[in-house]
C-alpha cells in the first residue's frame, strides 16, 4: 500500500516548515510528500527548491481548491493507493498516519472512501470550524454514527482537508474536487460526494492533527474580520451550489430566506463594513444561480 502526503501551501513558509517537519517525523512515513505551491511570494519557492526529499509542483494561485484538485489528480496518476491531504497550517501528531491506517483495518460493509483525523486547536481543544459532519438520523441502509466507537472511530458524512486520507478507488469513482470553488466547501462537497457514492467515511479519534489558526471561532459573514471578508464571496456561493446540486427545493428555500434575513442580521449585528457584507451576500447568492462547474474525472488508463 503506497501513500502520498499532499500539502497545499500559499505564503505561509513558517507554518509549512512545521507541517513538513511533522510529516518527516511520522511513526509510519508516507511513501512520498508532494507540495502544491500556489504561487507563494514569501520565499517558499526558494526553500522548497533546497528540499531534496520533497516533490514540488509550482503553479499560479488557484486557491486551496485548485491545489487539492492538482494534488489528488497527481496522487492518482502516480499510482498511490491513498492520498493524505492537508493545508500548510496543519501540524500532524507523530502517530497521525499510523492511527489513520489502524482505522482503515476496520471491517465495514462498504468500502472505506476517506478517513479524517481528529482536528484540535493549539490549546488541545477541538478545532470548532473543522468538526466533521455527523448525522444521528438513520436513513435506508445507514448505520449509526457511533457504530465503531469501540474502535475509536465514528461514521461521518463529510470532513475537512485537514489530515484526510482518501482512497484511490473513491477518486476513480467520484472524480476530483471542483477547482472552480477556489476556497471553502471544496472539502465538504468532495467528501460528501464520496459518501454519496456508496463509500463509508470514518473519523479516527486517535489520529490527531493541530490546526494552527489565530482563533478557534466559528465565524460567519456577520461577525467575520474585515480582512477575511473576500472569502465569503466564494464560501457562500459554494455552499449554495452544494445544496443546489443535491436538493433544488432546499436550495430555493435557503436562497429566498437568506437573501432577506442575512442582510437584516448584518445591519443589526455587524459593527463594521455593513454594506460591503451585504454586497458580498447578494453577489454570492446571485452567482450561485449560474455557477455550474463540471466534475473532472481521472484518467483510468494511467500506466502505473
Amino acid at each position: 500500500m503506497k501513500i502520498v502526503a499532499v500539502v497545499v501551501t500559499f505564503n505561509r513558509l513558517i507554518l509549512l516548515k512545521e507541517c513538513i517537519k511533522a510529516l518527516r517525523s511520522q511513526s509510519i512515513a508516507p511513501d512520498s510528500i508532494l507540495i502544491i505551491n500556489n504561487g507563494s511570494t514569501d520565499g517558499t519557492l526558494d526553500w522548497l527548491g533546497e528540499q531534496k526529499d520533497l516533490e514540488v509542483i509550482n503553479q499560479k494561485n488557484c486557491g486551496g481548491s485548485g491545489g487539492f484538485y492538482k494534488g489528488l489528480k497527481l496522487g492518482y496518476e502516480k499510482g498511490f493507493d491513498w492520498v493524505w491531504v492537508m493545508d500548510d497550517d496543519t501540524i500532524v501528531d507523530k502517530y497521525a498516519l499510523e492511527n489513520l491506517l489502524q482505522t482503515n483495518k476496520i471491517k465495514t460493509d462498504k468500502k472505506i472512501g476517506f478517513i479524517s483525523s481528529k482536528i484540535l486547536w493549539v490549546d488541545n481543544t477541538p478545532n470548532l470550524p473543522s468538526l466533521p459532519f455527523v448525522d444521528s438520523r438513520l436513513e435506508k441502509n445507514d448505520i449509526p454514527f457511533n457504530y465503531y466507537d469501540d474502535k475509536n472511530s465514528l461514521v461521518i458524512k463529510a470532513g475537512t482537508f485537514l489530515s484526510m486520507l482518501i482512497n484511490r478507488e473513491a477518486i476513480e469513482k467520484v472524480g476530483l474536487p471542483y477547482k472552480e470553488f477556489f476556497i471553502w466547501w471544496d472539502d465538504i462537497e468532495y467528501s460528501h460526494r464520496i459518501y454519496e457514492n456508496n463509500f463509508i467515511g470514518l473519523y479516527s479519534m486517535k489520529s490527531i492533527a493541530f490546526h494552527k489558526t489565530h482563533t478557534n471561532n466559528i465565524e460567519n459573514i456577520i461577525n467575520a474580520d474585515e480582512k477575511g471578508l473576500w472569502k465569503y464571496k466564494y464560501g457562500l456561493r459554494n455552499e449554495m451550489f452544494f445544496y443546489k446540486k443535491r436538493n433544488i427545493k432546499k436550495y430555493l428555500k435557503y436562497w429566498m430566506k437568506n437573501i432577506i434575513t442575512m442582510p437584516f442580521y448584518i445591519l443589526v449585528h455587524s459593527n463594521k463594513s455593513k454594506f460591503r457584507r451585504i454586497f458580498i451576500v447578494y453577489s454570492a447568492y446571485f452567482s450561485s444561480i449560474f455557477f455550474n462547474p463540471k466534475i473532472i474525472y481521472v484518467n483510468k488508463k494511467v500506466k502505473l
